[in-house]
């Protein structure tokens, strides 16, 4: 299912060619609003699988053999190259957080939190206030479930949906993952 900007309008709903290879590769384009129910109605069942895949926009076009690609499909495959690039670089937060002083570690989420989120929206951590609600500042419904998977990840510590709907701004998040973190290692202040 892919609900991002490519799925109501723009490249893939004027170019059907490109819009049949993608499905026969097995993702369907469904419209957001739909996207969205359909995920709500999943993590409400008893039992339910919901999955989010990258998509390699860059190996998709060498092998499609498209001459042009348009703007909106190019700034998609330069956000995932930085992404990976973030992903390479990113420090081994856990392994600080484990030699920090206590008084030191809720500035390292909070650091933690803005790197990632602005990994995600594609701009300068310096660009992200820690007061202001994510929300706010471009993180959409699908950027927040990438949030929440990319915490999961990395800090090894549950991080839900409903976490990230109480606690929105860059500092309540780190205040919520440091009761998590010491809940799980011990400690705290």
């Amino acid at each position: 299912i892919n609900f991002g900007p490519f799925a109501d309008t723009g490249f893939l709903v004027d170019k059907a060619d490109v819009r049949a290879v993608i499905e026969r590769m097995g993702v369907r384009f469904v419209p957001r609003y739909f996207a969205i129910k359909a995920i709500q109605n999943a993590t409400t069942m008893g039992v339910s699988q919901v999955g989010f895949f990258d998509f390699d926009w860059q190996k998709f076009l060498q092998n499609a053999h498209f001459d042009d690609v348009p703007d909106k499909l190019r700034f998609v495959i330069d956000k995932n190259a930085a992404n990976a690039d973030d992903k390479k670089s990113k420090i081994d937060i856990m392994k600080e957080l484990g030699v920090a002083a206590a008084d030191k570690r809720r500035a390292l989420i909070v650091r933690y939190v803005i790197e990632v989120a602005a990994s995600i929206l594609a701009t300068d951590p310096k660009m992200l206030d820690p007061k202001v609600d994510l929300s706010n500042q471009g993180l959409d419904s699908l950027s927040t479930v990438e949030l929440g998977l990319s915490i999961q990840g990395d800090l090894k510590l549950d991080m839900t949906l409903e976490d990230l709907g109480n606690a929105r701004d860059p500092n309540a998040i780190a205040d919520v993952l440091l009761q998590k973190y010491y809940a799980t290692h011990g400690g705290g202040e």
